[in-house]
């Protein structure tokens, strides 16, 4: 491919810490998933709810604002790759899976 694509493509700015975020995010939760989060003093929610709603928000915003859908398969990688990890290969006490 070549021409105004290929430039285009080349040169899109991307957010690849959008999905070490959310990937770090799944570990916090997955550690404490009971643990109650205070945002902006305002909402309290339960860690095992805010990936979703960091990667509900962010997708949402990626696809509403066409500028950021750059991010939408860094984020939905980071997201899907934290979550296999820590379903698949994390060390368990009695050993892996």
């Amino acid at each position: 491919m070549a021409g105004p694509a290929a430039a285009l493509l080349l040169y899109t700015p991307r957010a690849g810490a959008a999905g070490l975020v959310a990937a770090s995010l799944i570990g916090v939760a997955q550690a404490m998933p009971d643990r109650e989060v205070t945002l902006a003093q305002v909402l309290k929610l339960r860690m095992k709810h805010v990936p979703a709603l960091y990667v509900g928000g962010l997708g949402a915003g990626a696809l509403l604002f066409a500028r950021g859908l750059a991010t939408l398969p860094l984020l939905i990688g980071g997201a899907a790759a934290g979550w296999t990890y820590l379903r698949f290969f994390q060390a368990r006490e009695g050993g892996a899976r």
